[in-house]
């Protein structure tokens, strides 16, 4: 009788039994690498979790290291593709002797891992993919050197994620990716995509040397460190709608990306930056300070940053007095729509032009309201437009 094959289906269509020609573990559709973990209260626990292992070495020992879709307790490839390198399993305490083998991919998409994925100091001529991947420990490529591209796209990371002196040629994407633990990120040749990320923990980027772009632009930064000041990044570092537990985080890695994009010539974004880090320095002030500043110094005019939403500041206050003048018609010597508008403009940007237009001392306090935030506002949009768009 012909053993039935796993029914696994990977992302090309293509089943793990017709691809592989693996078969079925006991009464399950799936071979022992698909089938789901049992509780640990199983009497075949430990079984099942030496069969995983036990694969896991047979495929990498055949060079086989497509474990796309596979549910494994750990993995550890110690100096895997270098001279003297070794696959090792800490739960099975075997070593598989991989002495110059070249990597060209190591795909692990959808997988599920219980424990720590380490590949210190292996070297990987092609591809790392963990895309929707999900693992319970850590992930440890410390003073590894991959080719090509990392991807973590999608996967959720239970542990810590490390890169320590590690050598990447191509990108390094955690797009979407939830990182519970701490980051640590030595260097890259290509780009960093952190898009639409979740790191839980501290960021530690102080001694990363990036050649591309590192983008942090949707993320959400939960830790309470993100060290980057002594990084070297020759693109643009940028954190575009990302969102910061703490402040301080905030400050220091939004100034980063303002010197980043400000020597890649990226003015706009720079200034973008420039707001995120003066609103991050608000919001560590004292409360008396802060909060009087936000719809003074923030909303107000900006941080000097946006001519435009200062001008429609201005628009929105020149329409509230023209109508506080029109409705308390007769008490100034203009009266009507149109004499309130002119008396509005001209009293905005003249200062004292209105005092004497006021019939009575206590109505003239809106009059002089309204010229004390011109005085402040005409010389800000003039310096914030001039800043913004000419040299």
């Amino acid at each position: 009788m012909t053993a039935s094959l796993c029914e696994y289906k990977f992302r090309n269509g293509e089943t793990c039994g017709k691809t592989f020609e693996e078969e079925v573990y006991e009464t399950s559709p799936y071979c022992i690498l698909h089938i789901n973990f049992p509780d640990e209260s199983d009497p075949k626990y430990n079984d099942i979790i030496n069969k995983k292992n036990a694969k896991v070495q047979e495929k990498a020992q055949a060079g086989d290291f497509n474990f796309e879709g596979a549910k494994v307790f750990e993995i550890n490839f110690l100096r895997l593709g270098r001279d003297d390198g070794v696959a090792f399993l800490p739960s099975s305490f075997q070593c598989l002797p991989l002495k110059n083998r070249d990597i060209d991919v190591l795909n692990f998409c959808d997988a599920h891992i219980k424990g720590n994925v380490t590949l210190m100091e292996a070297t990987i001529q092609g591809n790392i993919s963990f895309k929707k991947a999900k693992r319970e420990g850590d992930v440890s490529f410390d003073d590894a050197e991959i080719q090509k591209d990392v991807w973590f796209k999608f996967a959720t990371i239970q542990g810590d994620a490390s890169f320590d002196l590690a050598k990447i040629y191509g990108k390094v994407s955690f797009v979407e990716a939830e990182i519970q633990g701490n980051t640590s990120l030595h260097g890259a040749k290509g780009d960093i995509s952190f898009i639409g990320a979740k790191i839980c923990g501290d960021a530690l980027f102080d001694k990363a040397k990036v050649e591309g772009d590192a983008s942090f632009d949707g993320a959400k930064i939960m830790g309470d460190n993100f060290f980057c000041r002594y990084a070297e990044i020759n693109g643009a570092l940028t954190f575009e709608g990302a969102a910061f537990k703490d402040p301080s985080v905030q400050e220091e890695a939004c100034r980063k990306a303002k010197q980043t994009c400000e020597q890649a010539g990226d003015r706009d974004i720079a200034d973008y930056h420039f707001y995120r880090e003066m609103e991050a320095k608000r919001k560590r002030k004292k409360w008396y300070i802060r909060y009087p500043e936000a719809p003074l110094l923030q909303y107000g005019l900006w941080f000097g940053v946006y001519p435009f939403r200062l001008l429609l500041n201005f628009a929105l206050i020149f329409a509230f007095f023209v109508c506080w003048f029109w409705v308390t018609n007769g008490v100034y010597t203009y009266s009507g729509l149109t004499d309130s508008m002119g008396f509005s403009f001209l009293n905005i940007l003249i200062p004292g032009y209105g005092i004497f237009a006021t019939t009575t001392p206590y109505h003239g306090v809106p009059v002089i309201v309204e010229t004390a935030i011109g005085a402040f506002m005409w010389p800000a949009f003039i310096v914030t437009f001039a800043r913004k768009y000419m040299r």
